[in-house]
């Protein structure tokens, strides 16, 4: 049985409302964009994890 609420809350609403009002101003950021974006902010900690492990001589958790 699905137990979604049949409203959202308010905030969501208004997120969705300012979401609205920028793509309706131009404001908006290619899906592909935004992907990039967080790939290579993924491989940016990736890599100073990386650092931080080779200069602890650690391979694993510390």
């Amino acid at each position: 049985m699905d137990k979604s609420p049949d409203t959202a809350p308010a905030d969501w609403l208004a997120v969705l409302e300012e979401s609205d009002a920028d793509i309706a101003a131009g404001r908006v950021v290619a899906g592909d964009t935004v992907m990039r974006d967080l790939k290579d902010g993924i491989v940016r900690l990736e890599n100073k994890l990386s650092a931080g492990r080779a200069k602890r001589g650690t391979h694993g958790r510390a």
